[in-house]
């Protein structure tokens, strides 16, 4: 395996105005293997390291004795069970080589079969770093590694963080080499197992949650049997960071979910080299903690159907995992766990900053299912420092971070409707056309809106009043016709029309810079002279200051919703300037002005509006509404955002 990597020694800062230059980012580290330029051979499967252990797989029917008896019959001593049915782990006794015990095992009428205990190494491969940005979420046509990138040749990061960042309820297990737990950029998104934190239970020496590990907080540690799954070698750690790095934070990257929880399973040595049976055991611990989502960015030529009966037996979590990186085609040379052609498995190729397969990239219409940024991809690194790496390694986990930014917004998703929604919403790229399943390249935005009318579940707002609203008009229904002699039944009774106002959950600024900000988001429900101000930045000939805010109410509340009006109260610091009070459509995926005011002079401006046309067209299925405020001029200005209410008759 061909490798190149650096650390960086510095951040990038960034202003509102623009980049700052960035000086000497990377240090060469004092250790690791020298740079290189890959090397291209021809197809082939890479060198396996030798087994020295066995996985069998027992009949069900097969009882204690009649295992015993074929263990000792091929030769082998009992290690340890995994967590599949019938599994074992065993050893072959001095002087047998595995070759022997695995035929030894497979003569026995009780077993299913029994292979080598495989290897299994990370796929991804370091390079000559020169940080600027991620252009694999957001890219302008920027240069990164030395090299120029073509305009959107993205997975469209920023315009799927309109609609979700991610969510704590929401955690994605990296099986790799462990996460540097304690790095700036990963610390505020580390997993807390809810079974074994809380009350003094974090490291007391007790298995609180009952199975079988003992103050696993954070995950666990497979490769040496304990519960400190941080990182010896900087592939899980820059994996972790792709999918869930903190953004908006103001430290290092961010990443695609950076809103969703990460958890450490470690079971590559700091070698980046492990076993079938660790990652079994990393699989079966995310499936019994209910993880929907696991990155595996490693691979071996060896199949396992002990690792694919473990892979099918999750069946609800999602593995994202990686092609490999020998420039072959799966289809005629396999990886696993790429090859094991599951329901619950993506199997990623990686793409270069021209969106064209990367030329290490493993690729197969059959076998591999999309492909994703993979090449100059920066994330975090070891004792908190940020690297670029190229590999599949790197295109796996922003597929990972998708599948969490889809759930975060869909939570009654299943497996399968993620795994659709991803390979469904791609971006066709000539060089994956029959080279991968989908023939694409991952749209992060997209499959979070494909799909959107299956279930859907949302949190709930908080509904800061009930009013009853005036009494509604009489119906002009005709009456019910009556025989003669009959008593007309009474008329139905008018429906009762329920008013409730919403706060805001955030405000976003779209262009222009925030200033003298004085309040939290929800502090601008009340005109109580907390406010969010926006300076205009000049965009052509003319000044735009932009914002919105996001307000919340639950499903049931839109399915009853029957009216909606939005009150604003702000200010424009420029006589010449325009106001404009908008709303998201979310039928047809665009902005739309309810309300318009020309400022003849610096003064407040209020405006309540009633929506004239159907309501829910501007509340999404999980009950998100979007309120804007977009003001533009010739000349620089201010605008001033005193209040934002919702209101909505039910």
């Amino acid at each position: 395996m061909n490798s190149r990597h650096a650390t960086v020694a510095g951040a990038l800062a960034v202003t509102a105005a623009a980049a700052a230059v960035l000086v000497n980012p990377f240090a060469p580290t004092a250790t690791g293997p020298a740079p290189s330029e890959p090397v291209q051979a021809a197809p082939q499967a890479p060198a396996a390291e030798p087994a020295t252990d066995v996985i069998v797989r027992f009949r069900a029917s097969a009882d204690a004795g009649e295992r015993a008896e074929a263990r000792a019959g091929a030769d082998t001593a009992f290690e340890e069970s995994l967590p599949v049915p019938g599994l074992q782990l065993v050893d072959p006794k001095p002087g047998v080589s595995v070759r022997a015990a695995v035929a030894g095992l497979e003569r026995s009428p009780d077993v299913l079969y029994a292979e080598p205990d495989a290897s299994r190494r990370a796929l991804g491969i370091p390079n000559d770093p020169l940080f600027s940005y991620e252009w694999g979420l957001h890219n302008t046509g920027q240069t990164v590694g030395g090299t120029a990138s073509a305009p959107d040749a993205d997975v469209d990061a920023p315009e799927a963080w309109e609609l979700t960042t991610g969510s704590p309820e929401v955690a994605v297990a990296v099986v790799d080499s462990g996460v540097d737990l304690g790095h700036p950029d990963l610390s505020p998104n580390r997993w807390r197992n809810p079974g074994e934190s809380g009350g003094g239970r974090e490291f007391n020496g007790a298995d609180d949650d009952a199975n079988g590990l003992v103050d696993d907080v954070s995950g666990w540690d497979f490769a040496d049997a304990d519960n400190d799954p941080n990182d010896a070698n900087g592939h899980g750690t820059h994996v972790a960071g792709t999918i869930g790095a903190r953004g908006a934070d103001g430290e290092g990257v961010a990443g695609v979910a950076y809103n969703t929880r990460l958890v450490a399973l470690r079971m590559l040595g700091s070698d980046g080299s492990g076993s079938v049976s660790d990652a079994i055991r990393a699989y079966a611990y995310a499936d019994q903690k209910g993880i929907r989502i696991l990155n595996a960015s490693l691979g071996g030529p060896s199949g396992s159907r002990a690792e694919r009966d473990a892979i099918a037996a999750a069946s609800n979590t999602l593995f994202v995992v990686a092609a490999g990186n020998d420039g072959a085609d799966n289809d005629a040379v396999a990886t696993y766990p790429c090859n094991h052609e599951l329901a619950n498995v993506v199997c990623v190729a990686a793409t270069d900053q021209s969106d064209a397969l990367a030329g290490f990239s493993n690729y197969g219409a059959r076998n591999v299912d999309l492909a994703a940024p993979g090449v100059n991809i920066a994330s975090t690194w070891l004792a908190g420092g940020w690297v670029l790496l190229d590999g599949t390694s790197m295109a796996a986990p922003h597929v990972a971070g998708a599948a969490a930014l889809i759930w975060s917004s869909r939570p009654g998703a299943s497996v399968a409707d993620v795994r659709a929604a991803l390979l469904g919403s791609v971006d066709p790229v000539p060089s994956l056309a029959g080279r991968t399943v989908s023939g694409g390249r991952l749209n992060a935005l997209r499959g979070i809106t494909s799909g959107q009318t299956g279930t859907v579940a949302a949190p709930g707002a908080t509904a800061e009043s009930d009013a009853p609203a005036a009494t509604p008009a009489p119906s002009t229904a005709p009456a019910p016709s009556t025989t003669p002699g009959s008593t007309a039944p009474p008329p139905p009774p008018a429906p009762t029309v329920t008013s409730k106002s919403y706060r805001p959950a955030l405000f976003r600024v779209r262009a222009g810079r925030a200033v003298r900000t004085r309040a939290s988001h929800s502090r601008l429900f009340a005109n109580d002279g907390k406010r969010v101000e926006v300076a205009a930045a000049r965009s052509g000939r003319r000044y735009t200051a932009e914002g919105y805010a996001e307000v919340r109410m639950t499903t049931t509340q839109r399915a009853e919703l029957r009216a909606l009006s939005v009150s604003y109260d702000g200010n424009l610091s420029s006589r010449r300037a325009v106001l404009r009070l908008r709303l998201y459509d979310w039928r047809q995926r665009r902005w739309t002005t309810v309300s318009t005011r020309s400022a003849t002079r610096t003064s407040d401006t209020s405006m309540r509006v009633p929506v004239e046309r159907s309501p829910r067209d501007f509340v999404s299925s999980s009950g998100l509404v979007r309120v804007g405020v977009r003001g533009t001029g010739p000349v620089p200005f201010r605008t001033r955002t005193d209040l934002i209410r919702l209101t909505a008759g039910t």
